[in-house]
């Protein structure tokens, strides 16, 4: 009977199963990751959702306003106050608004459609949005960019990928050093003389030649270890620019969300006043169209400015992690 034990080998084989336990923490910050991108991409396909109904709504009212301007101008000029030129650029007018209108409806149907592939289910026609989910406020006091190094899953994956290659990387290099065994026998010998044999004790196995195979994994792990540290270093920089430009961004948007709401409220004063102008036969029907153009134009963009907004804080909340 022969018996051999490994009792110690130089940290070889712990590192390698250390490495191994690393990889299911590996897996699991991967499907983590995975998770947090999937709710990021459903967080702006449904507020995406929620601009192209909005966008729908104003259409609607623009239409419904051209409408009116036309049959004001037919009244007009049946009254002999305007010319047919007038209503057939309203008449005119009124066609591009539909047109406007079901390019818009058309936009919203799509992001519909993105978002059903998304969430696995079919969106029913009749659900209510939560409008205003586009205009929440982000706090800009707290430290941003720490909570996005601290919890962000791929910088997460890099710290655990340059613990792997550390362990693999002494694992290889405690290959050099052998090990030190238990060794025990016992054999009974029966032929002309019939004795015992026994062997009890340690014995150190080091590899003499090994074709320079395990420098060269060593020298492997090592380098894997280096490239790994700087992958987490650039990607480090890259998030610490990323959120910066985020936060900036978010700060413009806040700034020209404001502008914005200043300059519909001017725009529709205008055409309130054009409007009362144009009845009364001093102001163009040229007049009338670019004041309603200016209030569109200027209710568009305060949605656009919006959505942007909301689409950098959800950005920011992605790459803290959040799910």
């Amino acid at each position: 009977m022969n018996l051999k034990q490994k009792v110690w080998d130089f940290s070889k084989t712990s590192s390698k199963v250390n490495a191994i336990k690393i990889d299911k923490d590996l897996s699991a910050l991967s499907l983590n990751e995975v998770k947090a991108f999937l709710a990021y991409k459903v967080k702006s396909l449904y507020k995406l959702m929620i601009v192209q109904n909005e966008a729908v709504a104003v259409r609607k009212k623009d239409l419904e306003s051209k409408k009116a301007y036309y049959e004001q101008a037919k009244a007009l000029v049946e009254q002999g106050l305007k010319t047919k030129a007038d209503a057939s650029r309203f008449l005119y007018a009124v066609y591009n608004a539909r047109g406007d209108l079901a390019i818009a409806k058309s936009g919203y149907e799509k992001a519909k459609s993105s978002l059903s592939l998304y969430m696995g289910k079919k969106i029913d026609a009749h659900t209510t949005l939560e409008s205003n989910l586009l205009q929440e406020a982000f706090n800009s006091k707290q430290n941003v960019q720490k909570e996005v190094l601290e919890s962000n899953y791929n910088l997460k994956m890099d710290s655990k990928t340059i613990e792997k290659n550390i362990l693999l990387y002494k694992s290889a290099k405690a290959a050099h050093y052998g090990s030190l065994d238990i060794v025990a026998s016992y054999n009974h010998i029966d032929t002309l003389n019939a004795y015992d044999s026994k062997l009890a004790g340690i014995t150190y196995n080091v590899p003499i030649y090994s074709g320079g195979r395990v420098s060269a994994q060593a020298q492997e792990a090592q380098i894997s270890s280096q490239i790994s540290q700087e992958q987490k270093r650039s990607r480090e920089l890259a998030l610490k620019d990323e959120t910066e430009t985020l936060l900036l961004d978010i700060k413009r948007y806040n700034e020209t969300i404001e502008a914005k709401k200043a300059g519909l409220f001017s725009a529709k004063e205008t055409q309130n006043v054009l409007n009362g102008r144009y009845k009364a036969g001093l102001a163009t029907y040229i007049e009338v169209l670019d004041a309603t153009s200016l209030v569109l134009n200027a209710k568009l963009g305060l949605l656009e400015a919006y959505y942007s907004r909301a689409l950098s804080i959800d950005r920011i909340e992605y790459l803290k992690g959040k799910i």
